[in-house]
């Protein structure tokens, strides 16, 4: 990986972070979760 290719991917994972998408709960329709780990297993 490149530096411009780092400094992009760095630039995405920060807009990522900073931004709030609200509660996981209301992102479960959209996530495919295993069945065995669980809504509960997302979350440190």
């Amino acid at each position: 990986m490149g530096h411009e290719d780092y400094m992009t991917l760095h630039r995405y994972v920060c807009l990522a972070m900073d931004r709030d998408l609200g509660r996981l709960e209301d992102w479960t329709e959209f996530m495919a979760v295993p069945p065995q780990i669980g809504l509960r297993g997302l979350r440190p």
